[in-house]
């Protein structure tokens, strides 16, 4: 049975997005949709070009955040004031995993879920998503370190292990790093084009690449060191 109603989408005005924040929050899966959000832009009238979205960031339990890696970064409001949700994006982080933050996003998300139009998770922000049963039954990515773990905490949630990002309904999920952007550029083709969508790919020196692709790159065992990767380390150690 589909538990999410998904209102009509206006393309009259900008799209708007919101980006929730958090301490602990990776840097680059919320700065990384963020600059392709903001790069995207259509023509308007002549030669004038017009921002596609309208991109806030709402932090979960104040305005003022720290990421992971120390960027402090000032949200627009919190999630207990009132506005309008068309699209929500969720990014990963150490902070997702304290149980006051998860507890709020959790409960936010099972409140608004027929407001809002799209849910997009990166990485471990698949966990509160998750959480909420909103996914149950769906196809979801995440990232690789997580896959398994999502999966046997999550029974009802049919992660694949293989793509880099997913396109289940209105729920978007994805790797971290650079697959958390490939899936905005998606997004912004589904939503303006593909024109649009190579314009912010040039801009950003990525690739378009549809919902559901396989990249090489993901296999865990690339990421494994074998022994010409400690012999490479040891000038580095003898000249420490």
């Amino acid at each position: 049975m589909e538990r999410f109603s998904v209102p009509p989408l206006n393309h009259g005005s900008p799209k708007k997005v919101t980006i929730l924040g958090f301490d602990g929050v990776r840097s680059l899966d919320l700065t990384g949709p963020l600059e392709a959000l903001t790069a995207a832009k259509a023509g308007a009238s002549g030669e004038r070009t017009a921002p596609c979205y309208a991109v806030r960031i709402v932090g979960i339990i104040k305005k003022s955040l720290t990421t992971e890696s120390g960027l402090i970064l000032t949200t627009h409001k919190t999630i207990r004031g009132k506005f309008d949700i068309e699209t929500v994006i969720i990014p990963g982080g150490q902070g997702l995993h304290k149980e006051e933050v998860h507890r709020r996003m959790v409960t936010w998300l099972t409140t608004h879920s027929r407001q809002i139009r799209r849910i997009v998770a990166v990485s471990d922000g698949i966990y509160p998503l998750a959480q909420s049963g909103l996914i149950d039954g769906r196809r979801v990515a995440t990232h690789w370190k997580i896959a398994k773990h999502v999966a046997q905490k999550f029974p009802s949630v049919r992660v694949d292990q293989t793509a880099s990002f997913i396109k289940d309904g209105p729920f978007y999920t994805s790797g971290g790093g650079t697959h958390s952007i490939e899936m905005i550029l998606a997004l912004i083709e589904e939503d303006f084009g593909r024109l649009v969508a190579l314009s912010v790919a040039r801009e950003l020196v990525m690739r378009l690449r549809p919902f559901g692709d396989r990249d090489n790159f993901a296999d865990q065992f690339q990421f494994d060191s074998g022994p010409e990767d400690r012999l490479a380390d040891l000038p580095a150690w003898i000249g420490a």
